[in-house]
Protein backbone atom coordinates (compact mmCIF):
# COMPACT_ATOMS: atom_id res chain seq x y z
CA UNK A 1 0.00 0.00 0.00
CA UNK A 2 2.76 2.43 0.51
CA UNK A 3 3.76 1.94 -2.67
CA UNK A 4 0.88 4.43 -4.00
CA UNK A 5 1.37 7.62 -3.69
CA UNK A 6 -1.80 8.58 -2.51
CA UNK A 7 -2.36 6.28 -0.44
CA UNK A 8 1.63 6.76 0.96
CA UNK A 9 0.27 10.18 1.74
CA UNK A 10 -2.75 8.75 3.74
CA UNK A 11 -0.24 6.68 6.03
CA UNK A 12 1.60 9.84 6.80
CA UNK A 13 -1.41 11.28 8.73
CA UNK A 14 -0.99 12.67 12.04
CA UNK A 15 -3.10 10.01 14.85
CA UNK A 16 -6.04 12.82 14.97
CA UNK A 17 -6.64 11.57 11.46
CA UNK A 18 -6.29 7.64 11.59
CA UNK A 19 -10.10 7.10 11.72
CA UNK A 20 -10.46 8.24 7.91
CA UNK A 21 -8.48 5.15 6.70
CA UNK A 22 -11.20 3.03 7.21
CA UNK A 23 -13.17 4.63 4.77
CA UNK A 24 -9.76 4.83 2.55
CA UNK A 25 -8.61 1.15 2.62
CA UNK A 26 -8.11 -0.69 -0.96
CA UNK A 27 -5.53 -2.88 -2.59
CA UNK A 28 -3.45 -1.51 -6.02
CA UNK A 29 -3.39 -3.55 -8.95
CA UNK A 30 0.04 -3.68 -10.64
CA UNK A 31 -0.99 -0.76 -13.32
CA UNK A 32 -1.48 1.15 -9.73
CA UNK A 33 -5.13 1.41 -10.36
CA UNK A 34 -7.18 0.82 -6.84
CA UNK A 35 -9.50 -1.64 -6.67
CA UNK A 36 -12.24 -1.50 -3.41
CA UNK A 37 -11.43 -4.98 -1.44
CA UNK A 38 -14.97 -5.43 -0.42
CA UNK A 39 -16.91 -7.85 -1.44
CA UNK A 40 -19.70 -5.99 -4.38
CA UNK A 41 -23.42 -6.97 -4.36
CA UNK A 42 -24.40 -9.76 -7.27
CA UNK A 43 -26.72 -8.58 -9.78
CA UNK A 44 -28.76 -5.38 -10.13
CA UNK A 45 -30.09 -3.85 -7.07
CA UNK A 46 -33.82 -4.64 -6.30
CA UNK A 47 -36.77 -2.83 -4.48
CA UNK A 48 -37.46 -5.29 -1.77
CA UNK A 49 -40.64 -3.19 -0.09
CA UNK A 50 -42.77 -0.32 -0.62
CA UNK A 51 -44.87 1.54 1.99
CA UNK A 52 -46.93 4.53 1.53
CA UNK A 53 -48.80 7.40 4.09
CA UNK A 54 -50.43 9.77 4.12
CA UNK A 55 -51.53 12.63 6.97
CA UNK A 56 -55.45 12.48 8.21
CA UNK A 57 -55.55 16.03 9.19
CA UNK A 58 -57.77 16.75 5.84
CA UNK A 59 -58.79 14.60 2.78
CA UNK A 60 -60.58 16.95 0.07
CA UNK A 61 -62.01 15.42 -3.07
CA UNK A 62 -60.27 16.72 -6.06
CA UNK A 63 -64.05 17.96 -7.58
CA UNK A 64 -64.48 19.87 -4.05
CA UNK A 65 -60.89 21.59 -3.99
CA UNK A 66 -61.52 25.12 -5.18
CA UNK A 67 -64.23 25.57 -2.93
CA UNK A 68 -62.46 24.73 -0.03
CA UNK A 69 -59.75 25.92 -0.52
CA UNK A 70 -61.15 29.68 -1.37
CA UNK A 71 -63.21 29.97 1.36
CA UNK A 72 -60.97 29.08 3.81
CA UNK A 73 -58.10 31.65 2.37
CA UNK A 74 -61.04 33.89 2.35
CA UNK A 75 -60.68 34.71 -1.67
CA UNK A 76 -64.62 34.10 -3.58
CA UNK A 77 -64.38 37.56 -4.61
CA UNK A 78 -61.40 36.50 -6.79
CA UNK A 79 -63.76 34.89 -9.28
CA UNK A 80 -61.40 34.80 -12.16
CA UNK A 81 -58.68 32.89 -10.34
CA UNK A 82 -61.27 30.75 -8.74
CA UNK A 83 -62.28 29.60 -12.21
CA UNK A 84 -59.06 28.79 -13.53
CA UNK A 85 -58.26 27.10 -10.48
CA UNK A 86 -61.41 24.79 -10.92
CA UNK A 87 -60.74 23.95 -14.54
CA UNK A 88 -57.18 22.79 -13.96
CA UNK A 89 -58.32 20.73 -11.15
CA UNK A 90 -60.79 18.93 -13.56
CA UNK A 91 -58.15 18.48 -15.65
CA UNK A 92 -55.78 16.48 -13.44
CA UNK A 93 -57.09 12.92 -13.13
CA UNK A 94 -56.61 13.20 -9.25
CA UNK A 95 -59.62 11.97 -7.69
CA UNK A 96 -58.47 13.04 -3.53
CA UNK A 97 -55.35 14.79 -1.98
CA UNK A 98 -54.32 14.50 2.02
CA UNK A 99 -53.35 17.36 3.59
CA UNK A 100 -51.85 17.87 7.08
CA UNK A 101 -52.99 20.96 7.02
CA UNK A 102 -57.11 21.63 8.55
CA UNK A 103 -58.93 24.43 8.75
CA UNK A 104 -58.30 24.79 12.57
CA UNK A 105 -54.71 24.93 12.35
CA UNK A 106 -55.44 27.94 9.30
CA UNK A 107 -57.37 29.59 12.11
CA UNK A 108 -54.71 29.27 14.52
CA UNK A 109 -52.27 30.63 12.06
CA UNK A 110 -53.44 33.39 9.84
CA UNK A 111 -49.97 34.16 8.75
CA UNK A 112 -50.21 31.16 6.72
CA UNK A 113 -52.51 32.97 4.29
CA UNK A 114 -51.37 36.17 4.97
CA UNK A 115 -48.46 37.03 2.78
CA UNK A 116 -47.77 40.21 4.58
CA UNK A 117 -47.16 38.48 7.76
CA UNK A 118 -44.09 36.17 8.57
CA UNK A 119 -44.50 32.77 8.62
CA UNK A 120 -41.18 30.33 8.36
CA UNK A 121 -40.72 29.66 11.62
CA UNK A 122 -44.05 28.35 12.42
CA UNK A 123 -43.90 26.33 8.77
CA UNK A 124 -40.89 25.24 10.15
CA UNK A 125 -41.71 24.28 13.23
CA UNK A 126 -44.74 22.35 12.36
CA UNK A 127 -43.10 20.07 9.43
CA UNK A 128 -39.86 19.32 12.27
CA UNK A 129 -42.19 17.20 14.31
CA UNK A 130 -45.13 15.90 11.09
CA UNK A 131 -42.07 14.95 8.50
CA UNK A 132 -40.26 12.37 10.35
CA UNK A 133 -43.60 10.50 11.41
CA UNK A 134 -45.40 10.41 8.31
CA UNK A 135 -42.07 8.81 7.18
CA UNK A 136 -42.00 7.07 10.21
CA UNK A 137 -45.32 5.13 9.24
CA UNK A 138 -44.59 4.57 5.34
CA UNK A 139 -40.88 3.05 7.00
CA UNK A 140 -42.67 0.92 9.26
CA UNK A 141 -45.44 -0.64 6.27
CA UNK A 142 -41.94 -1.03 4.20
CA UNK A 143 -39.96 -2.68 7.09
CA UNK A 144 -42.83 -5.06 7.65
CA UNK A 145 -43.41 -6.19 4.04
CA UNK A 146 -39.51 -6.47 3.86
CA UNK A 147 -39.73 -9.31 7.04
CA UNK A 148 -36.42 -8.16 8.48
CA UNK A 149 -35.88 -5.76 11.35
CA UNK A 150 -35.16 -2.48 11.21
CA UNK A 151 -31.44 -3.05 12.18
CA UNK A 152 -30.45 -4.61 9.57
CA UNK A 153 -31.34 -1.51 7.44
CA UNK A 154 -27.28 -0.12 7.02
CA UNK A 155 -28.09 3.07 5.00
CA UNK A 156 -31.04 5.71 5.23
CA UNK A 157 -31.53 7.80 2.14
CA UNK A 158 -34.18 10.75 2.63
CA UNK A 159 -35.58 12.96 0.52
CA UNK A 160 -38.50 15.88 1.32
CA UNK A 161 -39.34 19.26 -0.03
CA UNK A 162 -39.73 20.37 3.85
CA UNK A 163 -36.66 20.11 5.36
CA UNK A 164 -35.41 23.43 6.53
CA UNK A 165 -33.49 22.50 9.95
CA UNK A 166 -31.26 20.98 11.92
CA UNK A 167 -30.82 18.38 12.82
CA UNK A 168 -32.66 16.80 9.39
CA UNK A 169 -35.82 14.95 8.94
CA UNK A 170 -33.05 11.66 8.45
CA UNK A 171 -31.97 11.99 12.07
CA UNK A 172 -35.12 11.96 13.60
CA UNK A 173 -36.39 9.03 11.60
CA UNK A 174 -33.41 7.34 12.41
CA UNK A 175 -34.06 7.43 15.66
CA UNK A 176 -37.50 6.82 15.73
CA UNK A 177 -36.89 3.42 13.64
CA UNK A 178 -34.34 2.75 15.88
CA UNK A 179 -31.23 2.45 13.64
CA UNK A 180 -28.28 1.30 13.99
CA UNK A 181 -26.00 4.11 15.14
CA UNK A 182 -23.62 3.39 12.77
CA UNK A 183 -26.67 3.60 9.59
CA UNK A 184 -24.99 6.06 7.01
CA UNK A 185 -27.59 8.86 6.23
CA UNK A 186 -28.42 10.79 3.46
CA UNK A 187 -30.42 13.99 3.43
CA UNK A 188 -31.66 15.35 -0.29
CA UNK A 189 -33.75 18.41 0.60
CA UNK A 190 -35.19 20.54 -1.24
CA UNK A 191 -35.00 18.87 -4.91
CA UNK A 192 -38.59 18.99 -6.31
CA UNK A 193 -40.08 16.91 -8.76
CA UNK A 194 -36.50 15.21 -8.51
CA UNK A 195 -37.79 13.98 -4.91
CA UNK A 196 -39.24 11.34 -5.83
CA UNK A 197 -36.39 9.45 -8.05
CA UNK A 198 -33.09 10.83 -6.45
CA UNK A 199 -33.76 8.84 -3.64
CA UNK A 200 -34.07 5.57 -5.70
CA UNK A 201 -30.97 5.90 -7.84
CA UNK A 202 -28.81 6.93 -4.84
CA UNK A 203 -30.22 4.01 -3.07
CA UNK A 204 -29.78 2.10 -6.04
CA UNK A 205 -26.30 2.69 -7.25
CA UNK A 206 -25.10 2.04 -3.79
CA UNK A 207 -26.58 -1.08 -2.85
CA UNK A 208 -24.42 -2.83 -5.59
CA UNK A 209 -21.43 -1.72 -3.96
CA UNK A 210 -21.07 -3.41 -0.83
CA UNK A 211 -22.40 -6.64 0.90
CA UNK A 212 -24.38 -6.61 2.50
CA UNK A 213 -26.52 -3.60 2.29
CA UNK A 214 -29.76 -3.17 2.63
CA UNK A 215 -30.90 0.90 2.05
CA UNK A 216 -34.02 2.69 2.74
CA UNK A 217 -34.95 5.16 0.28
CA UNK A 218 -37.77 7.27 1.13
CA UNK A 219 -39.10 10.12 -0.67
CA UNK A 220 -41.66 13.13 1.55
CA UNK A 221 -43.87 15.47 -0.07
CA UNK A 222 -45.28 17.98 1.87
CA UNK A 223 -45.49 21.27 -0.60
CA UNK A 224 -48.79 21.67 0.42
CA UNK A 225 -47.87 22.36 3.99
CA UNK A 226 -44.69 24.60 3.38
CA UNK A 227 -45.79 26.84 0.25
CA UNK A 228 -49.45 26.78 1.53
CA UNK A 229 -50.95 30.53 0.82
CA UNK A 230 -53.71 32.14 -0.58
CA UNK A 231 -54.28 32.24 -4.47
CA UNK A 232 -52.23 34.76 -6.18
CA UNK A 233 -52.26 33.60 -10.05
CA UNK A 234 -48.75 32.60 -10.00
CA UNK A 235 -49.66 29.61 -7.82
CA UNK A 236 -52.38 27.64 -9.03
CA UNK A 237 -50.72 24.71 -10.79
CA UNK A 238 -49.11 23.99 -7.14
CA UNK A 239 -52.23 24.23 -5.31
CA UNK A 240 -54.04 22.14 -7.90
CA UNK A 241 -51.83 19.30 -7.99
CA UNK A 242 -49.92 18.63 -4.63
CA UNK A 243 -50.70 17.47 -1.46
CA UNK A 244 -48.95 15.66 1.44
CA UNK A 245 -47.67 12.55 1.91
CA UNK A 246 -44.35 9.73 2.20
CA UNK A 247 -43.37 7.21 0.31
CA UNK A 248 -40.46 4.46 0.93
CA UNK A 249 -38.84 1.92 -0.58
CA UNK A 250 -36.24 -0.56 0.46
CA UNK A 251 -33.28 -1.54 -1.99
CA UNK A 252 -30.68 -4.28 -2.07
CA UNK A 253 -28.72 -6.28 -3.83
CA UNK A 254 -28.19 -9.88 -3.78
CA UNK A 255 -27.53 -12.75 -2.49
CA UNK A 256 -31.15 -12.23 -0.77
CA UNK A 257 -31.26 -13.65 2.33
CA UNK A 258 -34.60 -15.81 2.87
CA UNK A 259 -38.18 -14.57 2.67
CA UNK A 260 -36.60 -11.86 0.79
CA UNK A 261 -38.82 -10.89 -2.32
CA UNK A 262 -37.39 -8.84 -4.87
CA UNK A 263 -40.47 -6.74 -6.37
CA UNK A 264 -38.24 -5.00 -9.25
CA UNK A 265 -34.94 -4.74 -10.41
CA UNK A 266 -33.43 -1.65 -11.17
CA UNK A 267 -31.76 -1.95 -14.63
CA UNK A 268 -30.42 1.49 -14.59
CA UNK A 269 -30.30 5.13 -12.56
CA UNK A 270 -28.35 7.86 -14.01
CA UNK A 271 -28.70 11.40 -13.79
CA UNK A 272 -27.71 13.77 -17.50
CA UNK A 273 -27.77 17.84 -17.28
CA UNK A 274 -27.96 18.62 -20.93
CA UNK A 275 -26.12 21.13 -22.48
CA UNK A 276 -28.01 23.55 -23.58
CA UNK A 277 -30.53 25.14 -21.19
CA UNK A 278 -29.00 23.45 -17.70
CA UNK A 279 -29.63 26.16 -15.49
CA UNK A 280 -32.92 26.42 -16.42
CA UNK A 281 -33.62 22.41 -15.95
CA UNK A 282 -31.90 22.10 -12.80
CA UNK A 283 -33.98 24.92 -11.47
Amino acid sequence: LSTHPSLASLLTLPAAHVHTLTLAMAITQGNGAICDSRPHGEGPAAVLAIGTANPSGTIVPQDEFTEQFFRVSKSNHLTDLKGKLKRICNKTGIEKRHFHLTEEVLLAHPEFLDRELPSLDARINMVATAVPKLAESAALKAIAEWGRPATDITHLVFSTYSGCRAPSADLELATLLKLRPTVSRTILSLHGLLLRRRPGSAAGQGARREQPRRARAGGLRRDHHVCFAGPDGSNLVGHALFGDGAGVTIVGAGPFAGGERPLFEMVSATQTTPEDGARAGMQ
